[in-house]
């Protein structure tokens, strides 16, 4: 389970720097993050 936790930080941190740095492919990234919201949430984060 550590190992999913890492591994959504570190999708997390490439998200955050993909919205900051993207203004188009708004349903890609949405989905991106809804899905890392549910694996948080596994995580209990």
């Amino acid at each position: 389970m550590s190992e999913i936790c890492l591994f959504t930080h570190d999708i997390n941190l490439y998200i955050h720097n993909f919205f900051f740095s993207t203004i188009s492919h708004n349903v890609m990234r949405f989905t991106l993050i809804y899905i890392v919201g549910m694996a948080g949430a596994l995580c209990g984060l």
